[in-house]
């Protein structure tokens, strides 16, 4: 789905829902802005995909001529290639490509971040789990829907023969070919695939497809959205947030080392694992750039909350639109709310390119925003730690720097220079990547199935299909 300004729009739930068991909420100087309003969507023939969380719309005029949608073979390769002068634009891969243990982490000079324990060979994985296989949509005994998307549903599932337990991400070929997104599936299986060795990357096991799907067979994460985690508590310790933000720049880092920007990042997109570690899902944006700063690729895409300003002017984008990703990130947990949300995607796309983000007092202090120096004088809008609030606004407007070329994380330093950010201090790198950070949440696992952390449904209900496909449709997704 497109908005106006033709970027992938996903719709929200509603933030800081109090907890009724008495969890913190956000201070009354906190108070969320208007919550988000689903907004008419139109279609830019000239943009990229609109995408929606929960809900979507079939495009007009779904079962087009034969002739038209056999062009989207043309359309899709092109939009793979959308680097100018990207030779990793390929979605296939670069042959000149590093090897997979090669991540954008160097080893500064007194600092513990590594890259070596990145290294595959180091992380271990269960000897009975199919990985990278050929499946059938037989081999699998499908149980619960954890949720849907605009392209599809997630199902847990059982894989019948190793009685491993999955979840099969299940994409409708018809939505695929009527939203020009072919490619996108691909460019999907191909970083899920390249990324899977991270551990903070959702493990992807293989492929199946039947007439009318494409089936992703994807490690269970049985803790849920961290966005469900933080909806519960309203916002999280600065302690609490420092954990997050470090495993979220493992795994971007590791993405970056495989010269793949990630592009979707938000707590939707963070899953929980069942000790509470963080791990990236849904990598339908993700996408090869070269490089460099010569690395660019065009395509519109994104959550509106969380796209950066370079995206929105179609200027051409590269890894920094994740650091940006993740500056955002920091605030919504540290706050409740994204910093530039605003009734509708414009006024949100407006505030990005315009407004500095207003940092609340009560967890940034008095120095954050001049408009708010009213309050300063109330001793219950200051924070516990104000260095730590100082350290921490300081993070956030360096990664919000709204020229993508002065944004931390931009330079040849990549990730090292996030990781080394004074707000980072605490964080032992090496530890970190081996997951040793205790977690400040630990999801309740009844058993290896319980979906209690997802909104999930019983009944197993089909996908819709715009439309059945023809032979010559089917050969779109031979190497998916």
């Amino acid at each position: 789905m497109r908005d106006a300004r033709g970027v992938v729009m996903k719709r929200r739930g509603p933030p800081n829902v109090p907890d009724p068991d008495g969890h913190p909420r956000p201070p009354a100087s906190c108070a969320p802005p208007p919550p988000r309003l689903a907004v008419p969507i139109q279609l830019d023939e000239n943009a990229g995909p609109m995408r929606r969380r929960r809900r979507r719309s079939a495009p007009a005029s779904p079962r087009d001529s034969l002739s038209r949608r056999l062009r989207l073979r043309l359309d899709d390769a092109e939009e793979a290639g959308d680097s100018a002068g990207d030779p990793a634009g390929d979605p296939a891969g670069d042959p000149s490509a590093p090897p997979i243990a090669e991540a954008s982490l160097a080893h500064p000079p007194g600092s513990s971040f590594a890259a070596s324990s990145f290294a595959p060979s180091l992380i271990e994985t269960s000897p009975s789990s199919p990985r990278l296989a050929a499946f059938s949509p037989s081999d699998f005994r499908v149980a619960a829907a954890l949720g849907s998307g605009t392209f599809g549903r997630v199902h847990l599932a059982t894989h019948v023969e190793s009685d491993t337990l999955v979840a099969i991400k299940t994409l409708s070929k018809s939505e695929m070919i009527a939203t020009r997104q072919v490619a996108n599936v691909r460019g999907e299986r191909d970083a899920l695939a390249r990324a899977s060795a991270c551990p903070f990357v959702t493990s992807y096991f293989g492929s199946a497809q039947d007439a009318r799907c494409v089936h992703f067979v994807l490690e269970y994460v049985p803790g849920g959205e961290l966005f469900s985690h933080l909806r519960r508590v309203g916002r999280f310790a600065p302690s609490e947030t420092r954990f997050y933000a470090a495993e979220v720049t493992l795994a971007l880092a590791y993405l970056h080392g495989l010269k793949t920007a990630y592009r979707d990042l938000k707590p939707e997109n963070v899953l929980l694992d069942a000790r509470g570690h963080c791990k990236l899902a849904d990598f339908g944006f993700a996408k090869r750039v070269a490089r460099g700063h010569s690395g660019r690729t065009y395509t519109v895409c994104g959550t509106p909350d969380y796209i950066a300003p370079e995206v929105i002017d179609r200027r051409g984008h590269g890894f920094a639109v994740d650091w940006w990703s993740l500056g955002v990130l920091v605030f919504e947990l540290s706050v409740g709310w994204p910093p530039f949300r605003a009734r509708t995607s414009e006024g949100t796309y407006d505030n990005i390119l315009r407004k500095p983000p207003g940092f609340p007092p009560a967890v940034f202090g008095d120095e954050s925003n001049e408009s708010n120096a009213s309050n300063a004088s109330n001793a219950s809008n200051e924070p516990s730690d104000p260095s730590e609030a100082r350290g921490l606004r300081d993070l956030i407007a360096r990664l919000l720097r709204k020229d993508a070329k002065r944004r931390l994380g931009f330079g040849p330093g990549g990730a090292r220079d996030v990781a080394s950010h004074p707000w980072f201090a605490a964080v032992d790198w090496r530890g970190a990547e081996r997951r040793e950070m205790t977690p400040p949440v630990v999801p309740t696992i009844a058993s290896r199935a319980d979906v209690r952390h997802f909104d999930a449904e019983e009944t197993h209900r089909p996908l819709e299909h715009l439309f059945e496909l023809t032979e010559e449709e089917q050969e779109l997704f031979e190497d998916v």
